[in-house]
């Protein structure tokens, strides 16, 4: 908390007096197309979710990524993971699986366009977006922006 601040008070907290949140096992699946992936090492808890389209797959990262150049040094942690070593061994082997599978990814905090594949250089990995998941028009917000 000293670190990161009292996000539990600030963010889960309120949640859960409201009775908004269902705690689930860390591998459940959510629906037919819709799987927790545990990815331990960032907070206590935290999970990436694997997608599964008609077309393609994608896994929305979540804190398993927070920078790009996470890529090219996938032992570099941020100042909040709780588990530094887990939290860089949970991520090199998830790029480790999406290079393998060419599943796309969706990382939380990677500026637009930020779904993309993933392959290796050297002891790293690239990021090349992934256009050909994007449907300009196909998917418009509340309010007819799309």
């Amino acid at each position: 908390m000293t670190r990161t601040g009292d996000y539990l008070a600030d963010s889960i907290e309120p949640a859960a007096e409201a009775g908004l949140l269902d705690l689930t096992p860390p591998d459940a699946e959510l629906g037919p197309h819709v799987r927790l992936c545990p990815a331990p090492g960032h907070t206590p808890g935290n999970t990436a979710v694997l997608v599964t389209g008609s077309r393609a797959r994608m896994l929305l990262t979540g804190d398993i990524l927070h920078h790009p150049l996470q890529l090219m040094d996938p032992d570099n942690s941020t100042r909040y993971c709780v588990d530094p070593a887990l939290s860089a061994h949970t991520r090199r082997r998830t790029l480790d699986w999406l290079a393998d599978t060419g599943i796309a990814m969706l990382p939380a905090h990677f500026a637009a366009p930020s779904a993309g594949r993933v392959d290796r250089r050297g002891s790293g990995f690239t990021f090349t977006p992934a256009v050909d998941l994007h449907r300009p028009g196909r998917y418009v917000a509340a309010g007819g922006a799309g």
